[in-house]
């Protein structure tokens, strides 16, 4: 692409951000969080298929995620095996470049005529957990995969399986996942 002139480049990168800007919607308009929804608390970006790095990302994103996903997204590069279409990946860990374990990340692999084109990801806050529990009933626990950190796979859109968790793993995610569909916004 180094061929191209200025106002082709431009384009190009304003298609993309409105491919980012709609993500964005389609986010907040199938959220059931109100934080998401209403706060707007949330990112999306497009990313590299090789390196994970940023190629757009859209416009009305919480500069905090938009400064993580890259590298949550490069994360999930490194671990991800034998990738098909319609994967989805799901990672809370804040050591797998996030925040802390309410924001969760979904990381997608985007296929184009059957090959790798690129990755397309989001963040946004999920439901309260474990991490808002007393100090004192937390006390025994020496490692964040204690308190609920998982990577969750999603394949073909239908079989949930986890992938490297370490620890407990709330399955309400997973029943919000395969509810979603019929609870959508208008």
């Amino acid at each position: 692409m180094s061929g191209l002139d200025p106002i082709t480049l431009t384009v190009i990168q304003s298609g993309l951000q409105q491919v980012c800007n709609e993500m964005d919607l389609a986010f907040v308009r199938s959220a059931f969080s109100p934080v998401i929804s209403e706060a707007l608390d949330r990112s999306d970006g497009i990313y590299e298929k090789d390196s994970g790095e940023l190629i757009a990302q859209g416009e009305l994103g919480l500069p905090v995620f938009v400064g993580t996903m890259q590298f949550g997204t490069q994360c999930v590069i490194e671990r991800a095996k034998d990738l098909k279409e319609g994967d989805l990946f799901i990672v809370n860990d804040p050591y797998l470049g996030g925040t802390h374990l309410m924001d969760v990340r979904f990381v997608k692999p985007f296929f184009y005529e059957g090959e790798l084109f690129a990755w397309l990801a989001n963040t946004g806050v999920g439901k309260p957990g474990k991490e808002f529990s007393l100090v004192e009933e937390r006390l025994d626990e020496t490692d964040i995969h204690q308190v609920g950190a998982a990577q969750v796979r999603v394949i073909d859109n239908e079989e949930v399986a986890l992938f490297q968790v370490f620890g407990p793993f709330d399955d309400t995610l997973c029943t919000e996942l395969h509810g979603a569909d019929k609870h959508r916004k208008p």
